[in-house]
């Protein structure tokens, strides 16, 4: 039963990147590291209260007729805790976008349940709640016809326009996960003076593997696949990449998101706190306007759990640490026997 569920979940998420077309949404090359980016069912998978931050910048160098930057970039910091009471996870995300003359910036609630089917595997269904102000500076535009109706009202152009997504995650301890996320899904549309700039609803799906290839005292070396799928049914951009782990401390790893661009990245764990960069070098037309093509930098820290658990993990399975009120919280609603489980060991970025 498990092997066919196994094989469902990846076909489908297979088949979903037949047609490949320009990206829609948000992209962020180390999705994979973590999933509640695109999925708000992945949320409840982090074992600690980790914070994180993460920047990108896409096609660096991408400038306007005035030497301004009009390159993508896309800012995050947030947040993200267990509730073991609940068997649940929530999080709190504020970003910042940038496309040309127009910034979002997002204010992102996320909250996820999540369902043991046995000591290996659970399923989980989230939800996130998204706000966000847009703002459109109609006077950088240079148009062809100087009485250009468009251009009527001048200056900054803002909007408030809320919105929402659902998704849901399988996964079998720190073997395999996928998940399907359906993000935008009210559709809002932003008035920004005679422009309206609406939000495309997307399907999300997304899923890694892991397998062991070496596995001795003192190494450990992991390669683990990975697949991004993001599609509105009329468009659909399609990632796949691989990445090597050495002792889930040090990671190294290469993509093609196709017709796009060729990605490298790398990371580090140094105690509780997580680094990772990529760089992609873009293959499509846009790299002839471009010096340069996309980096981007993740960087997070988790409240660790006490030394007792790493010593004694047969008999200290519950996260504890130094902060009297995390230990109040993890005492009395995590079961004695309860072993945290993770993707990877990578859930912190």
């Amino acid at each position: 039963m498990n092997k066919l569920l196994k094989i469902f979940i990846l076909t489908g998420l297979v088949l979903l990147s037949f047609e490949v077309k320009p990206q829609q949404i948000f992209q962020f090359s180390q999705h994979m590291f973590r999933p509640a980016l695109y999925n708000p069912a992945a949320i409840s998978n982090d074992d600690y209260l980790c914070v994180f931050a993460a920047g990108r910048s896409q096609w660096m160098g991408f400038n306007d007729e005035n030497n301004e930057n009009v390159n993508p970039t896309n800012y995050l910091l947030g947040a993200s805790m267990p509730l073991y009471s609940i068997n649940s996870g929530v999080g709190l995300t504020l970003g910042r976008e940038k496309i040309g003359y127009q910034t979002a910036l997002n204010v992102r609630l996320d909250y996820s349940y999540k369902m043991e089917i046995d000591d290996k595997q659970f399923i989980s269904g989230g939800v996130l709640l998204q706000l966000s102000q847009l703002s459109f500076d109609v006077s950088k535009l240079k148009p062809a016809f100087p009485y250009d109706p468009l251009l009527s009202e001048t200056g900054k152009q803002r909007d408030f326009v809320p919105d929402a997504g659902i998704g849901f995650m399988y996964s079998n301890k720190d073997k395999w996960w996928a998940g399907i996320s359906y993000l935008n899904m009210l559709g809002s549309t932003a008035t920004l003076g005679n422009f309206e700039i609406r939000n495309k609803p997307a399907f999300i799906a997304q899923g890694s593997y892991k397998v062991n290839v070496i596995k001795q005292r003192f190494r450990k070396i992991d390669v683990a696949p990975a697949l991004l799928v993001k599609t509105n049914l009329t468009e659909t951009q399609t990632e796949i990449s691989v990445s090597g782990y050495l002792n889930d401390a040090l990671w190294l790893g290469a993509g093609y998101r196709l017709q796009d661009a060729v990605v490298l990245l790398g990371g580090i764990q140094v105690n509780s706190m997580k680094l990772g960069i990529s760089y992609d070098f873009t293959t499509n037309q846009i790299r002839k306007a471009t010096r340069a093509g996309s980096v981007e930098v993740h960087l997070s820290y988790c409240i660790p759990g006490s030394s007792n658990d790493s010593q004694n993990s047969n008999t200290a399975e519950r996260p504890t640490t130094k902060n009297s009120f995390w230990n109040k919280v993890t005492e009395r609603h995590l079961p004695h026997k309860m072993k945290m489980r993770s993707m990877f060991n990578t859930r912190h970025l």
